[in-house]
């Protein structure tokens, strides 16, 4: 049978040494960040199971132990996967939830179509031989000799990790064939196919905590609309679309979640590897959440001499382009705590004293030997998350400090460059100095809407919902002119152009009001799990009895979002991609219509999963 089309996407491989390694450090990693105490998924009611493995937790099958001398924090312990050598190892957790008919431990009684797991795993420094065959697997049992009608596994291939997804149901059928656990004879197989590109399972990214999460989404019964996708370090690194996973068979769901160790041809050497912060979840899990302020672990030192210093930064991205902190030189051999006193905060959190609220961000480090030779700078890597919702602490963004951001925040940041260049401000994007590339990066994280801010706030700086803004100091007459000079130097969107133009007029200030009806396209778009609609009413009349509806392309109704008298103003609607039963929408197109007065404008827009 054909493979079905697969995509992997491919990463840079780190360059580890520099052209001399005999005398250059290895370049190091950040070994995890210190997460808070209580993670959000354990009292999240999207979360079907979380455990940090600080207690022996009961499972449906366990073997191993728990380990504290290794952890993803300061204190607590992890499971360890022991390999003793020429062994299959041991280290493994079974664990039964909702429609599970051999009985469940959550969620009794509950069906799952989709779900989210992820661990994060540790090999051992200097780990060789490959990755053992088993990491994990989501699977749907269904009945009391736990045969199964699917099966999404997380396997090794070589040193990197594969999707290996298999079926119970013959193709287009309606019935399971299998009739024991693992009946290798009666699975049908979708392809042990696509290969990540990091090779989790090398010497090379051996001895620091990986976050991998993946994703099972059953196909509806009778179409080919399964997916299965795998996130490494928080990088989609493989997925698969179009599967037929349980044919039109749909007794049960995916009910039961591995966690194995399972080394085929047996481990080569005595070695370990370890699994902390597991967690299995309806929605997107990411990456653990920590203070405003974390402490970072870099990998234990190797190379030349001794250690004498290190240094990290931290960014907004993995691509480096928006550092937000830089240490100094670090003397502790292993940590460091951000903040003010070991090191500076730049770009758009230049001033700060904390990273901002609900944000992620990404880490990077560098080493010196004690003959003053330093390492290359590692990747960027490391992601985690900060406590708190997005947009309660001060936005980088807002660079005139008046609690919002818009357009008025870029003509401050040009004005700010050109008037005190010595102010930290001046510099958005985080790389040492003020430039037209700041502005640049300002508008562009405005208009992708990566100000940390939502709702109307995050509208306001996309440029989709301007109204009422103002200048709250007016302009001399030359500034107007020499902002004039950049309406063309940058790559303002053409609401930004709008806005931008009508605050350098004499009024200095936008309309305090639409004055005709709009509907505006989704944001984003595509989209998954939630997008945002916003729609204006003009003041034309005291209310307007307004109707926001979803449909399919069939005409069909999914959704509705809004069917009620509302005043004049713009306003922001999101649709998480339920229907009126909340249950999830399928991929695919989708019309949604706005009808208010006399007013009537329908749009397109895409879920994509």
């Amino acid at each position: 049978m054909a493979v079905l089309p697969a995509l992997c996407l491919l990463l840079p491989s780190p360059r580890l040494s520099g052209d001399d390694t005999s005398t250059q450090p290895s370049v190091p990693r950040i070994d995890k960040v210190e997460p808070l105490a209580q993670q959000p998924q354990e009292n999240d009611p999207t979360a079907i199971w979380y455990d940090n493995f600080n207690t022996d937790k009961t499972y449906t099958e366990t073997s191993g132990e728990l380990d504290a001398t290794e952890n993803f924090g300061r204190i607590g312990s992890s499971l360890k996967c022991y390999y003793a050598k020429g062994s299959q190892g041991e280290g493994n957790r079974k664990v039964f939830f909702g429609d599970n008919p051999n009985g469940a431990l959550t969620r009794n009684g509950e069906k799952f179509d989709e779900i989210y797991w992820r661990i994060y795993v540790k090999h051992q420094a200097g780990w060789t031989g490959g990755g053992p065959a088993k990491m994990s697997r989501a699977t749907s049992i269904v009945a009391s000799n736990w045969s199964q009608s699917m099966i999404s596994h997380v396997w090794s291939s070589g040193e990197s990790l594969t999707l290996d997804p298999a079926s119970g149901v013959p193709a287009g059928g309606d019935r399971v064939i299998t009739t024991t656990y693992n009946d290798f004879a009666n699975l049908r197989w979708l392809g042990n196919n696509p290969v990540s590109e990091m090779k989790i399972s090398s010497t090379a990214e051996s001895g620091w905590w990986v976050c991998v999460e993946a994703r099972a989404k059953l196909n509806t019964p009778g179409k080919k609309d399964g997916e299965n996708q795998l996130w490494i370090d928080g990088r989609l690194e493989c997925e698969r679309h179009n599967l037929d996973w349980r044919g039109s068979y749909d007794k049960f769901g995916i009910n039961a979640v591995f966690l194995e160790a399972y080394w085929n041809e047996g481990a080569p050497v005595e070695e370990s590897r370890w699994y902390d912060n597991f967690v299995i979840s309806t929605r997107p899990i990411g990456p653990v959440t920590t203070p405003r302020n974390p402490i970072l672990y870099k990998t234990v030192y190797q190379g030349p001499d001794q250690q004498t210093a290190w240094e990290c930064e931290i960014a907004l991205d993995r691509e480096g382009s928006r550092v937000v902190w830089r240490s100094g030189q670090i003397s502790d051999p292993r940590t460091v705590t951000v903040n003010t006193t070991n090191g500076a905060f730049v770009g758009m959190l230049a001033g700060k004293t904390q990273l901002s609220d609900g944000t992620h961000y990404y880490a990077r480090a560098r080493q010196q030997s004690s003959g003053g030779v330093w390492s290359d700078w590692s990747r960027w890597h490391q992601e985690f998350l900060t406590e708190g919702i997005a947009g309660q602490s001060s936005s980088g963004c807002d660079v005139d400090r008046d609690g919002a951001v818009n357009i008025v925040d870029v003509i401050r940041l040009l004005l700010l460059q050109r008037d005190h260049p010595e102010d930290g401000r001046g510099d958005y994007d985080g790389d040492g100095h003020g430039s037209q590339n700041d502005a640049v990066a300002l508008l562009s994280d405005m208009a992708e809407e990566k100000c940390g801010l939502s709702g109307a706030l995050q509208l306001a700086a996309a440029g989709k919902s301007g109204y009422g803004i103002e200048l709250r100091e007016p302009l001399e007459p030359r500034d107007r002119q020499w902002l004039k000079g950049f309406l063309f130097e940058l790559p303002f969107t053409p609401e930004q152009r709008n806005a931008f133009t009508l605050l350098l007029s004499s009024t200095g200030r936008l309309p305090a009001s639409p004055e005709t009806f709009s509907l505006a396209q989704n944001t984003p778009n595509p989209f998954n799990p939630q997008t945002a609609i916003t729609y204006t009413l003009p003041d034309k009349s005291a209310q307007y009895h307004v109707s926001l509806k979803v449909y399919d392309l069939r005409n069909s109704l999914v959704k509705t979002l809004v069917d009620e008298f509302k005043p004049p103003g713009t306003f922001t609607v999101f649709w998480d991609g339920t229907d009126e039963k909340n249950n999830p929408a399928s991929n695919g197109v989708y019309l949604y219509r706005l009808e208010a007065g006399e007013f009537a404008q329908t749009r397109k827009m895409v879920l994509l999963r």
